[in-house]
């Protein structure tokens, strides 16, 4: 129990000193590993396992879809809550068939935004840079 309260402490430290960026990173980190597992608890026939992850990973998406600013973000915005629908939708099919394929896309497509997100650089990277 000692191991969990300091590693929660841990988290929560992460958490309060990042970034915006810094933050989204984490989310998709957390979706990548939630569907992962949600793959693992399927072949494992754990359907609780696979309900818990999967339910995580849907709830992160929506986050990250509720958090999209529109008004800066503009097509980019739109483009990426297309994409997060799409996501929810192969979780969702993947939880109710009990099928690996809509989980295995799912993870890809979210490893690839978690890899376009680590390419970003975040606020203190920028501010350190000279103007061009």
């Amino acid at each position: 129990m000692e191991f969990y309260n300091a590693y929660t402490n841990y988290q929560e430290l992460q958490v309060m000193g990042a970034t915006p960026v810094e933050l989204i990173r984490m989310l998709y980190r957390e979706a990548v590993g939630s569907v992962r597992m949600g793959r693992r608890f399927l072949a494992a026939g754990d359907v609780a396992g696979r309900a818990r992850s999967l339910g995580k990973a849907q709830s992160i998406v929506i986050e990250l879809a509720a958090s999209l600013n529109h008004a800066a973000g503009g097509n980019l915005a739109v483009q990426l809550l297309q994409i997060y629908d799409y996501l929810l939708t192969r979780l969702a099919e993947g939880q109710s068939s009990q099928r690996d394929q809509p989980l295995e896309e799912a993870e890809r497509i979210l490893t690839t935004l978690a890899d376009a997100w680590e390419q970003c650089p975040d606020e203190a990277e920028l501010a350190a840079s000279p103007a061009a």
